[in-house]
């Protein structure tokens, strides 16, 4: 048989899981960022040197446009045609001198003008033989200025030809010059006009265009003949040999990337827009693209250097996990080895074991024997278990334990559970007429089989206090709390006791606490109400609250909050109202009433609420009060009777508004209608709407924005302002008329108001 298949390290799985983690954000990482850098970079590179051929040809265009412009002007001149220079030398001079007018020197080196059947031409520096043109001024490499005068016979359209200087015999590139028909736009020529562009404005746009990068950038003319070489001497062959004819017919809009002589190039080829020339570009990429390349190379370093760290905290972070996998199970099997009794068969089979599984298998292995081995302890931990827990629960009512932080610790290791807020003890006192058994266990059992069925939300625990009483611990909910559930509880546990046992007994009940601290004082309060057995005899069922309340004279009651509640209903109140609530509540907490008080103070909230809904004569709202009497607890009143107010103060304050809203549209109609009335007053408005001109006063204030007296007054000033206007009445007829008693109060309220008087006003608008 092979040998069993040895299983992956967890160390190995850890590091595996590491580089996963890592390498996925990674890989995102860089392919976003390559995306979003370099590409774009690159795009941006691409775009800016096609750019620089783009600004060279629009410049190209406009100066070859230039030329044209300039051979029509000297078409249209009559001193620059051949039956006036011919005339006499007077005649030619002229026509040189009209020449040179028409020499732009920024980027034209020379100009000529060649009359068919001359043997002459016409320069800028005067007239000349072809020999001199082609050899002195032109520097031309033709065989012979006849051959050169051929040339310009046959033009008949406009060209671009090149211009080749011969040096030590060998031709050199030095510019064009753009040749023109004369008569331009015309069929019948009579000579040829040659503008010569200077090779030096020619080589610094091809310089610009080309910068540090190697490449080559050509001119070619409208039959695709190169007029113009700059760049590499290395790249002009290849250039060439690629030429326009790669792209015959098309231009390209972007970088094309060739490959010639296992030189991989990139093109850039763009024609004219009005002239007949194309701009050819060839550069090397690794030129032009230098520093998007340098950027590819640090972001693949960068990103190797990043693997590399990540590898090696991967690695880190495996071994910083690992180790104390590796420590716990070098632990566990230091100190539970192979037990001497197994054979030397077993062993092998641990060992085997051991050497085919990893390291968290052979810890569960090794767990699994642990918790086999030891079930019986676990079994006789198990039978102690109820007995400490029982001691736990005696220590906790007798107020033994008090730090907060050990009681949950000791609840939670033992599984007693406490998951209701509120805690009370009652402590059964059993009179010994006969003997019983009954352990604290069953007596448990029973009394939890009791109450099951009669109340909800509750945990009890039964514990024997030796001297011969038992003590229940009721943990429970708010709604289990009051004093006729818990009465009816122990009047089934007297029954229990009286017809299984046959015993009598008492039963002392302490206070409701909130709270897991009050359980010792809840049990000492059921103690004090057990010794009430003298007084009473058995089969009783003592409050302490009772015992505590026999004695008082007098009823708290929160009668001043009431009232402040109350009025915050009558005034719509809904700021104040529901800290209100909160502190009645509050204080009936505090103050620990009896269950009678509670709900008796509890009532005469809700008696105060009926009240203040009859004298407001409030309807609507039967089914809240109905609902609001059913609480069920104090916190049920507080969430209930808080809406309610809420609700009625909202209702209190939009029947404030729409009274509010009446009362201003009353007080503004009468106003309007008895404004003119100089008996109008505060006090007549007031009498008439049967409230106090002192509420008035303010009411107007706060509603319309103005005092009494001024809005009276605005009216009466823009009355009498339109009487100005649109009548011829006199200034004391309008004072009358407007509610004013004289003509001086009137004119200087007038000019206070507007500035001017009543007179200055009326002529104002008069020759408006």
């Amino acid at each position: 048989m092979g040998s069993p298949r040895r299983k992956i390290s967890v160390l190995y799985k850890y590091f595996i899981s590491y580089i996963a983690i890592f390498a996925i954000p990674l890989i995102i990482l860089g392919v976003s960022f390559y995306r979003n850098s370099v590409i774009e970079m690159e795009n941006q590179v691409k775009r800016y040197t096609f750019d620089k051929v783009v600004r060279m040809r629009e410049t190209l265009d406009s100066m070859i446009l230039d030329t044209k412009k300039v051979a029509l002007k000297i078409s249209l001149d009559e001193r620059i045609k051949p039956y006036v220079v011919n005339l006499n030398d007077y005649h030619s001079r002229s026509a040189i001198d009209q020449l040179n007018k028409y020499w732009d020197k920024n980027y034209v080196s020379n100009m000529f003008v060649y009359f068919k059947n001359d043997d002459y031409v016409y320069t800028l520096g005067g007239k000349v033989s072809f020999d001199t043109l082609y050899n002195s001024i032109l520097g031309a490499s033709y065989d012979s200025g006849e051959s050169f005068k051929e040339e310009l016979q046959r033009i008949n359209v406009p060209a671009m030809m090149r211009i080749d200087t011969m040096i030590s015999g060998i031709p050199r590139n030095e510019g064009f010059m753009c040749l023109y028909p004369l008569p331009l736009g015309r069929s019948n020529y009579y000579g040829v006009v040659g503008i010569v562009i200077d090779r030096q404005i020619i080589e610094k746009m091809a310089s610009e265009v080309l910068g540090d990068l190697k490449g080559a950038l050509i001119l070619y003319n409208s039959d695709m003949d190169s007029i113009f070489n700059f760049g590499d001497e290395e790249v002009i062959p290849l250039a060439k040999e690629i030429g326009p004819q790669a792209f015959p017919g098309n231009t390209l809009d972007e970088i094309h990337n060739m490959e010639i002589q296992g030189r991989r190039l990139s093109i850039i080829d763009v024609a004219s827009e009005n002239m007949d020339f194309r701009i050819f570009l060839a550069i090397f990429p690794e030129s032009y693209l230098s520093r998007v390349i340098v950027m590819k190379r640090q972001l693949v370093l960068m990103i190797g250097i990043v693997i590399v760290v990540g590898m090696l905290l991967s690695f880190v972070f495996s071994l910083t996990n690992y180790r104390p996998i590796k420590n716990l199970f070098n632990m566990i099997k230091a100190y539970f080895p192979v037990e001497n009794g197994e054979s030397d068969e077993g062993d092998l089979r641990w060992e085997r074991g051991f050497a085919i599984s990893n390291e968290l298998e052979n810890i569960e292995r090794i767990v699994k024997g642990i918790a086999i081995r030891n079930s019986s302890l676990v079994e006789q931990l198990s039978h102690h278990q109820s007995f400490v827990r029982e001691q736990i629960l005696l220590m906790l009512v007798k107020g033994k334990l008090s730090n907060e932080q050990k009681i949950n610790e000791l609840l939670s290791l033992y599984k007693i559970d406490f998951p209701y807020n509120y805690f009370f003890v009652a402590v059964v006192s059993i009179k010994k007429e006969k003997d019983y058994s009954i352990t604290t266990s069953e007596l448990n059992l029973y009394i939890n089989s009791i109450i099951e069925n009669k109340i909800k939300n509750k945990r009890v625990y039964c514990i024997d206090t030796v001297q011969g009483d038992f003590v229940l611990l009721f943990n429970t909910s708010y709604e289990n709390c009051s004093k006729i559930v818990i009465e009816n509880m122990m009047k089934d546990i007297q029954v229990f006791f009286r017809n299984h046992l046959g015993v009598r007994v008492n039963v002392g009940i302490g206070n409701v606490y909130e709270g897991i601290n009050f359980i010792s004082r809840t049990f000492i309060e059921a103690l004090n109400a057990i010794d009430y057995n003298l007084l009473i005899g058995y089969e009783n069922i003592i409050f302490y609250d009772d015992i505590i309340s026999s004695s008082k004279k007098a009823y708290w009651y929160p009668a001043e909050e009431q009232m402040r509640f109350v009025q915050c209903l009558k005034q719509g109140n809904t700021y104040v109202i529901k800290d209100i609530i909160k502190e009645i509540i509050g204080k009936i907490k505090k103050k620990q009433l009896s269950i009678g008080l509670t709900r008796a103070i509890c009532f005469g909230m809700i008696n105060a609420v009926v009240e203040v809904l009859n004298e407001l004569d409030i309807k609507n709202f039967d089914d809240d009060i109905e609902e609001l009497a059913q609480f069920g607890s104090l916190e049920d009143l507080e969430e209930k009777i808080e809406k309610l107010a809420y609700r009625i103060c909202e209702y209190v304050n939009s029947r404030k508004e729409s009274h509010n809203e009446a009362l201003k549209i009353a007080v503004i109609e009468y106003i309007h209608e008895n404004y003119t009335n100089k008996m109008l007053s505060l006090e007549m408005v007031a009498e008439k709407l049967n409230i106090s001109p002192k509420y008035l006063s303010r009411f107007f204030k706060e509603q319309i924005g103005f005092n009494f007296v001024d809005y009276v007054r605005e009216l009466r000033i823009n009355y009498a302002k339109k009487l100005l206007r649109e009548t011829s009445s006199s200034i004391k007829d309008i004072v009358d008329r407007i509610g004013y008693s004289d003509v001086a109060s009137f004119t200087r309220t007038f000019k206070k108001l507007e500035g001017i008087t009543p007179g200055e006003y009326r002529k104002m608008m008069a020759n408006v």
